[in-house]
């Protein structure tokens, strides 16, 4: 397992190193220059995939190490030989405040992933319904090397997972590359799933650092989204991917209007962004053009234009250039995939998640909140998603628009503090989304939006507390006491919700037929075989055999007709089936009860002669075939 960790972080520091280095950009500090790197390559681990699959190279930790490392070995020999001396890239004397933030950003990160990891261990299976998806795309990958999966859907009619193709599979192939170098899939997904979530936290602080152009800020802001209930919940979905990429896109599109050396790592990260997951690509593209449209605004409408150009280039047609480059890198994946299937056949799709019962339109996406509920978050809530903010929070939200609004002539002018309008107009879209049904208005996916939302407002409420700090004393450390004091009256009305949500119990799903029987069958299996045992449930999904760590060929397209059918097999075609496809084990349990009712002793009659009890408690059988 701890090899899985190893190479995670040799594969992406190596691409994000090969990428920054190889563009020349440069290092503002240490912990801006390994965040910058550890970010890029997290995004370019998703651009890879693509590239991989568009070559149909197999999907291999080799191939991943030699592309991420081949470079920064070739700069570490060429500083041997060269004998280059280090240097530091700080000066001495600040040394000490990189430390204390550094120190206070480990806090944060370590305090976040211990809550998370320990939610997400809280049990011994996989929760809800969409991880065990995950799970057998991971493991279809990590055994063929392979993301395509139209031979199957041609065959069967059937997927192997909702989330490959035409679902970007990006998240499913990072996964199933580091599952190939352990033998757990729940711990595979749950330990990666945790940090991807983390390391993001630790992206969105590099994202508000430069929004802000101010390093506490950016703590602060990641702090907030550490703490609100409706950020990220621990939940095995590829939006965690999507949402760590997120706040990396953003950067390097802010840093490419700085500086054209971050021109291409922009194009990579946001085209990265782009194939990662449907929805959260289709709000990052709203916010990246509200933005770009500022931009431009700015350069055309803005007063003392003429002085201006003088001084700086226009930055808008660079900020359409990063813009369109990243869409065309996400049209590796996407044009191809609309010639395959078309937009609306992409949409129809069950991974499109715009329409089905659990769709953005859907009855369970569009939901009713209260004040209560958004003031004091519910310690019981969603699985996928939890909702409230915090009374406190919601106080300084409320001051700062109101001070921001006081100040209207200097603030939201298109030519000063025009991020304001950025943000204003950000939150305000994805505001009217969340609370719309609340007010009687028509709606779209608003249980969907919360973590969305969480960041223009941690972005305003970090900004707010130290508006309101500074106009309250201009003394260096009364104004840090004041932000200690918000800080904490934040953590003390918020964590306690996020805690009770991200640590419970939460349960497997709705694809069991008695999950209280069930699963300490299952549990029991995994105890008692070898992994990877080639285990043949008769009734159940084929993902809660993989799920449990055992092997089950659900990509195997005579498998999956087989297990559609097999209430009209006879044993003597039931057997000569296990023995050509060498499953040593059968499982009937309460779900053939569920689908076939009487029958099922049928079933059990059929191999009777032929099989030996392993397991067997009530709901759950597990046998040995002879």
């Amino acid at each position: 397992m701890w090899f899985s960790i190893v190479i995670f972080f040799l594969i992406s520091l190596g691409l994000g190193y090969t990428i920054l280095d190889s563009c020349k950009t440069k290092a503002k500090d240490p912990i801006t220059r390994f965040i910058e790197i550890l970010g890029t390559g997290v995004a370019a681990f998703s651009f890879l995939s693509i590239i991989f699959w568009l070559l149909h190279i197999p999907i291999r930790p080799t191939a991943y190490l030699l592309v991420a490392l081949v470079y920064p070995l070739f700069k570490f020999v060429s500083i041997l030989v060269k004998n280059k001396k280090f240097k530091l890239p700080f000066k001495k004397s600040e040394s000490w405040q990189l430390l204390l933030k550094l120190a206070i950003i480990l806090i944060i990160l370590i305090s976040f992933f211990s809550v998370y990891h320990k939610g997400t261990f809280a049990y011994p299976y996989l929760e809800n319904d969409d991880p065990w998806h995950h799970a057998q795309g991971a493991k279809y990958i990590a055994t063929t090397g392979s993301v395509n999966q139209q031979f199957f859907k041609a065959e069967t009619g059937a997927v192997i997972s909702s989330y490959l193709e035409p679902y970007p599979p990006t998240y499913d192939a990072m996964m199933g590359l580091l599952l190939q170098s352990n033998d757990d899939i729940a711990w595979t997904l749950k330990f990666f799933n945790v940090l991807l979530i983390t390391l993001g936290l630790a992206f969105y602080y590099l994202f508000a650092k430069e929004f802000w152009k101010d390093d506490w800020k950016g703590i602060f802001t990641m702090f907030i989204l550490a703490t609100l209930p409706s950020f990220m919940s621990h939940f095995i979905w590829s939006q965690t991917l999507a949402l760590a990429i997120f706040p990396m896109a953003f950067y390097a599109y802010l840093r490419s209007l700085e500086e054209k050396k971050w021109v291409v790592p922009a194009a990579i990260i946001i085209g990265s962004m782009l194939v990662t997951q449907p929805v959260v690509s289709f709000f990052f593209g709203l916010v990246i053009l509200l933005h770009a449209g500022l931009v431009l605004a700015k350069d055309l409408l803005g007063k003392k234009r003429k002085e201006k150009k003088k001084k700086n280039k226009m930055l808008w047609p660079r900020a359409l250039l990063v813009g369109a480059s990243g869409v065309g890198v996400s049209l590796l994946f996407w044009g191809s995939q609309v010639i395959k299937m078309s937009v609306g056949g992409i949409f129809r799709s069950k991974g499109g998640e715009i329409s089905g019962g659990s769709g953005w339109s859907s009855s369970y996406a569009l939901q009713k909140y209260t004040l209560q509920e958004v003031l004091f978050p519910p310690h019981s809530s969603r699985i996928d998603q939890a909702i409230g903010w915090g009374w406190v929070l919601v106080l300084i939200l409320v001051i700062t628009i109101a001070i921001i609004i006081f100040k209207y002539r200097r603030t939201l002018n298109i030519n000063k503090e025009w991020r304001f309008i950025h943000l204003f107009v950000w939150f305000g879209f994805l505001f009217y989304l969340v609370f719309a049904q609340s007010f009687g208005l028509q709606g779209w996916g608003s249980s969907r939006v919360w973590p969305y939302l969480a960041i223009p407002l941690a972005l305003l409420v970090a900004e707010g507390v130290f508006i309101l700090a500074k106009s309250i004393s201009k003394n260096t450390k009364t104004i840090v006491v004041i932000v200690l004091l918000c800080a904490v009256l934040i953590g003390a009305t918020s964590i306690p919700a996020k805690v009770a949500v991200q640590t419970a119990t939460w349960p497997p799903g709705v694809d069991w037929g008695n999950p209280q029987l069930e699963i300490p069958g299952f549990i029991q299996m995994e105890q008692t075989l070898p992994k990877d045992s080639r285990v043949f449930p008769f009734c159940s999904v084929l993902s809660h055999v993989i799920g449990f760590n055992m092997y089950v060929e659900a990509w195997n397209v005579e498998t999956h007709k087989f297990h559609e059918e097999i209430i009209n097999k006879t044993g003597e075609e039931i057997l000569n089936f296990l023995h050509t496809h060498k499953y040593e084990y059968v499982i009937i349990d309460t779900v053939c009860i569920n689908k076939y009712g009487n029958k099922t002793e049928g079933l059990i009659e059929k191999i009777q002669g032929s099989a030996t009890p392993i397991i067997n408690k009530q709901g759950f059988l597990l046998v040995k075939v002879i």
